[in-house]
């Protein structure tokens, strides 16, 4: 199977300049791209100030980490603040 595990389901993708990104119940983030001097705040944890270059945080799972990651009861939102553009992937499990 290689070293990371295969997470397997429909993929997804959100896209816009700034505001909030709604992220699926069940859906694993596989990656967060944000652009322009500002902020990131995901599922209501600190701000993460972004820089002038583009910000990529990717998250490379396993699929023990990717339960951890899963999308539960709580906030859903990623958002962005003073951004120029930005970009989340994320998979939600299911026949893929």
């Amino acid at each position: 199977m290689g070293m990371w595990n295969e997470l397997v389901g429909q993929r997804g993708y959100l896209a816009g300049v700034a505001g909030t990104a709604t992220v699926p119940k069940g859906a694993r983030v596989l990656q967060i791209v944000a652009h322009g001097v500002g902020t990131v705040a995901i599922f209501g944890g600190t701000a993460i100030p972004t820089p002038v270059v583009p910000l990529t945080l990717a998250f490379r799972h396993t699929l023990w980490q990717a339960r951890d990651n899963a999308v539960a009861a709580g906030s859903q939102d990623i958002v962005f603040a003073g951004t120029t553009g930005f970009f989340v992937e994320f998979v939600t499990p299911g026949s893929g």
